[in-house]
């Protein structure tokens, strides 16, 4: 008896199947994907956050700060960058800074960084009552991202108030001086006027005796509304030559003081009556 025995050969489909799992790749474990946000709140468990920052209004050469509550809300540690744009009007950006004490430090999974954020205004700025721009700040590691928060101001300028004592002056006295008193609107302070910036009417300065007089006996007020006021003298002679010289006689004239208070130009003016040609 014969016995034959046959190989069979695998199916062409089963052939190409195995050929297709031969050349594929084994397959890698990745690892777990970096997340990379920043979350930016008022409050240090992070309830509330801050999309929008009112500063109110500060004053030129001045500086307001705010506290934030900063949280890595990623897997993987950060470091922060702030800036600035789209500022209104766009001519802001030559006269207030926006800074903060960040320092740099790396910033851990779910840390809460408290920040101070510090708005500080030029002495330098003219003509701008209200502002407004965005401040983005990134969170920086393989990747960036960032939030970006809506800040507003106005910009509150002092405002001087002059009176002059007498309110008449005749052109015949042979008086020593002639007395102003300046008053600056609430937040600012007259100590802080330099008498030595001080001129009336842009030709005469404060007469040399009062230069020097301690704070005490300059300061006061002199109109019984709450508010300090700050005397200056001028010489009376020159003042009267002046208006003698400009043609002012029998009638009345408009004076104004200018200066300085800590780095701020002022300008304050009062009317008096002329008599005595």
């Amino acid at each position: 008896m014969l016995f034959l025995t046959l190989t069979l050969s695998p199916s062409i489909s089963e052939s190409r199947n195995n050929l297709v799992e031969e050349s594929r790749p084994a397959v890698k474990k990745v690892g777990e994907v970096k997340e990379i946000g920043i979350g930016v709140y008022w409050e240090k468990n992070c309830v509330e956050p801050v999309s929008y920052i009112d500063w109110g209004g500060i004053a030129p050469r001045s500086s307001k700060d705010i506290t934030v509550f900063m949280r890595n809300e990623g897997n993987t540690p950060i470091t922060l960058s702030i800036y600035t744009s789209n500022w209104n009007p766009s001519e802001t950006a030559d006269f207030v800074d926006l800074t903060w004490n960040h320092t740099g430090e790396t910033i851990e999974p779910q840390q809460v960084l408290p920040v101070t954020l510090s708005l500080h205004v030029d002495v330098d700025i003219k003509g701008i009552s209200a502002f407004s721009f965005d401040a983005i700040i990134g969170a920086t590691g393989s990747l960036m991202t960032g939030i970006v928060i809506r800040m507003a101001a106005f910009v509150t300028y002092p405002e001087w108030i002059l009176d002059i004592n007498p309110d008449t002056v005749n052109l015949k006295s042979r008086g020593r001086w002639i007395t102003c008193y300046i008053e600056l609107s609430e937040g600012f302070s007259v100590t802080a006027i330099d008498p030595t910036t001080v001129m009336l009417n842009d030709t005469i300065p404060v007469d040399s005796f009062w230069l020097d007089k301690p704070l005490e006996s300059v300061i006061g007020d002199y109109d019984n509304d709450t508010i300090p006021d700050s005397m200056v003298k001028f010489d009376k002679q020159a003042l009267i030559e002046y208006l003698k010289n400009k043609g002012i006689t029998d009638a009345e004239a408009t004076l104004a003081i200018t200066g300085e208070a800590n780095g701020l130009s002022f300008e304050a003016t009062d009317t008096i009556k002329v008599v005595g040609q």
